[in-house]
């Protein structure tokens, strides 16, 4: 009986100990500005066996629809953004050739057209919304002002008034640990032309990063 008096509280001790050793976590308050957010409702998705994501990084919104891309097999799902039903799949052949994709790195849709920066091919591939192939372009392979200073595309795409506004790798950084220090973003037209590059050895370049 006295053993287990001891035994009790060399437990009580023991756990004490861990309590006042075990740093804080420092928490924050889910504010934005001052202005606490609200959970409004969330949205599972409809996934099954033969349709499901294995990895993605963005998501993206068209049309009543959550676009969201698997990176892992080259694959578009179109959710519908009030009960995340599938609305719409579009698996792309895997590969190198015309019509072909190997990863999915970003990707905008505009005027009706998929645009894919295809990070396996360092190129960009344009479908339309039924996922019929259209063209592929590599701007920068090219001959003009831009040969030779950048390689291609990197994973971040969006859009703004008709334009594609896209990271691209400097030549500098051509291996795929150093993407990331890539300080260049590049504005294409629906044609996948080269309208302007800008951030490259630009002031600019750390607050829009």
């Amino acid at each position: 009986m006295k053993f287990l008096s001891v035994l009790f509280l060399f437990l009580i001790i023991s756990c004490n100990n861990v309590k006042e050793s075990t740093p804080k976590i420092k928490t924050y308050a889910n504010t934005i500005g001052g202005v606490k957010l609200k959970r409004v409702r969330e949205l599972k998705l409809d996934e099954k066996e033969n349709s499901y994501i294995g990895r993605f990084y963005y998501a993206k919104y068209n049309r009543g629809n959550i676009v969201i891309a698997d990176v892992l097999k080259p694959e578009l799902f179109f959710y519908d953004e009030k009960n995340g039903k599938l609305n719409k799949k579009i698996t792309f052949k895997k590969g190198r050739g015309p019509g072909e994709v190997i990863k999915i790195g970003s990707y905008e849709i505009l005027r009706d057209k998929i645009f894919i920066s295809d990070m396996g091919n360092f190129r960009w591939e344009v479908f339309d919304t039924a996922g019929k192939y259209i063209k592929m372009a590599r701007p920068f392979s090219d001959k003009g002002p831009y040969q030779n200073r950048f390689i291609g595309n990197l994973d971040i795409m969006t859009s703004y008034k008709n334009k594609l506004y896209v990271s691209i790798i400097e030549a500098k950084y051509n291996r795929e640990l150093l993407f990331n220090r890539s300080k260049a973003i590049a504005i294409l037209d629906t044609a996948l032309h080269i309208q302007k590059v800008f951030g490259f050895m630009d002031a600019i370049f750390g607050k829009i990063r």
